[in-house]
């Protein structure tokens, strides 16, 4: 699919496109092909690539707050006791719940039954 058409589907500078486009075919998601007939196309079938597979590669972690990484967290600037702290625990919530959406939402998701 040419970007100008994604870019037109999308509401989307192709520019900015283009970046995105760059980044999932590094990492082996789509493939692009030159010339008249060419474009970008998934090498993945749509209903195996998760929303949060692709914004983790876009985006890096997805996070609500720094104080609830996985990985990496650390205090919020202003924050007195992370450990008290109970925007951290409702954060934490929020965020589960948001990557859990994410990576059950395929770009092809199944039809409801």
């Amino acid at each position: 699919m040419l970007i100008q058409h994604i870019s037109a589907q999308a509401n989307a500078p192709a520019e900015f496109l283009q970046t995105i486009l760059l980044e999932l075919k590094n990492v082996g998601l789509l493939e692009s092909r030159r010339g008249p007939q060419g474009g970008y196309c998934l090498l993945t079938p749509p209903n195996r690539i998760t929303v949060g597979s692709i914004v983790r590669i876009v985006d890096g972690p997805f996070v609500t707050l720094p104080c609830v990484s996985k990985n990496e967290a650390h205090a919020c600037a202003d924050c007195r006791d992370p450990e008290a702290c109970q925007m951290r625990f409702m954060m934490r919530e929020v965020n589960e719940a948001v990557t859990a959406i994410m990576d059950h939402t395929t770009l092809l998701p199944t039809a409801a039954v």
